[in-house]
């Protein structure tokens, strides 16, 4: 099952919309790109996990530090 989830941004930037599922983020996107509804129209709305780890690295790196870790992610569909 795929979930998305919204994170809101500071003040200058566009939101971010994630999409995962229970393992890893596959997806983040800022709202109103012009990939982000094809990537998460079929997904339930809920917060999980990863979502939680990738808001605290968001919140680290938008405050101007370095998070220390990184969410647990996987990327498919890469081209060359």
């Amino acid at each position: 099952m795929e979930y998305s989830w919204k994170y809101k941004t500071p003040e200058g930037f566009d939101d971010l919309v994630m999409c995962g599922d229970d393992e890893a983020l596959t997806g983040l996107w800022f709202e109103g790109s012009r990939d982000d509804w094809r990537n998460t129209r079929e997904c339930e709305r809920r917060e999980t996990p990863v979502f939680r780890d990738t808001r605290r690295w968001l919140d680290e790196y938008f405050a101007g530090h370095d998070p220390g870790f990184t969410p647990n992610y996987r990327i498919e569909g890469l081209t060359p």
